[in-house]
C-alpha cells in the first residue's frame, strides 16, 4: 500500500481528535486549580476591581499567577502526545475517532519517527499552531510534523 491509495483522515476528524485529548490534559490542571496546587487568584475578580484591571496588577505584581496553569497545560499536553504516540502509535482522540498514523508503505510508523512526529507537534506549539493549519489546503491532509516526519493520519 502505498501513500497514493490511503484514504486521508479530514481535517474534522483530526481537530475532533485533537479537542478530545486537550481535555484529557485541561483536566489535571483544572484540578490542581481546583485544590490549590496552583494559585486560582486570576479565576475570581475581588470586589471593586474591574476584571482588567485585577488581571493587569496580577500580571505586574506575580505574573506567574497568570503563566503557571498555561503552561503545565502545553507540558502536560506535549508529555501526552508523545507518550501516547510512542507507546500505543495513537492518542486517545484518535482511537476514539477510528484514525491511525501510518508510513508511506500504509504501515506503522517506527518508533523513532513517531517520537520525530510527536517532538515536532510539541514544537509546532511554538508557531500558534501554524503547522497544522496545512491539514486545510493540503491534498493529503498532512501537518507540516507529518510532511517532516514522512507519516500519515488516515481513518
Amino acid at each position: 500500500m502505498t501513500s497514493a491509495t490511503l484514504a486521508p483522515a479530514s481535517g474534522l476528524a483530526r481537530l475532533t481528535a485533537l479537542g478530545v485529548d486537550l481535555c484529557c490534559t485541561l483536566a489535571p490542571v483544572l484540578l490542581a486549580l481546583y485544590v490549590g496546587w496552583l494559585n486560582d487568584a486570576a479565576l475570581s475578580t475581588p470586589p471593586g476591581w474591574f476584571r482588567s484591571e485585577w488581571l493587569l496588577k496580577l500580571w505586574l505584581d506575580s505574573p506567574g499567577l497568570l503563566t503557571a496553569p498555561p503552561l503545565w497545560w502545553v507540558i502536560l499536553s506535549a508529555a501526552w502526545f508523545t507518550g501516547w504516540q510512542v507507546a500505543v502509535r495513537a492518542t486517545p482522540g484518535a482511537l476514539f475517532m477510528g484514525l491511525a498514523i501510518v508510513d508511506r508503505h500504509g504501515l506503522p510508523p517506527s518508533r523513532m519517527r513517531l517520537l520525530a512526529r510527536a517532538l515536532l507537534s510539541s514544537l509546532n506549539v511554538l508557531t500558534l499552531g501554524l503547522g497544522w493549519m496545512w491539514i486545510w489546503p493540503s491534498r493529503h491532509k498532512r501537518t507540516l510534523p507529518d510532511i517532516l516526519a514522512g507519516t500519515w493520519v488516515v481513518r
